[in-house]
């Protein structure tokens, strides 16, 4: 809920890096790969599904929603040697 963001080694539990993205954490970490490459992304900020529906629940908010932001990090992770 803090928006600290960090990566643990796999093997030994160590952290390995952490930044805080500004605001909640809003999805789990994605890994996927692009032309072999290792990619890992991160979902920040509001814009949940509920956030729509806010003045449905609470008609005095009608006008006065706050603003939503959202940001998506991706990172590369270190290529390895060959």
């Amino acid at each position: 809920m803090d928006g600290d963001a960090f990566a643990l080694d796999a093997r030994t539990g160590r952290k390995l890096c952490s930044f805080n993205a500004g605001g909640r954490i809003a999805s789990p970490p994605v890994a996927f790969s692009v032309n072999g490459r290792q990619f890992v992304a991160i979902g920040s900020g509001e814009g949940s599904i509920a956030d729509g529906q806010v003045s449905t629940y609470w008609p005095e908010t009608r006008g006065r929603e706050p603003q939503s932001a959202a940001t998506l990090f991706v990172f590369a992770l270190p290529e390895r040697s060959r």
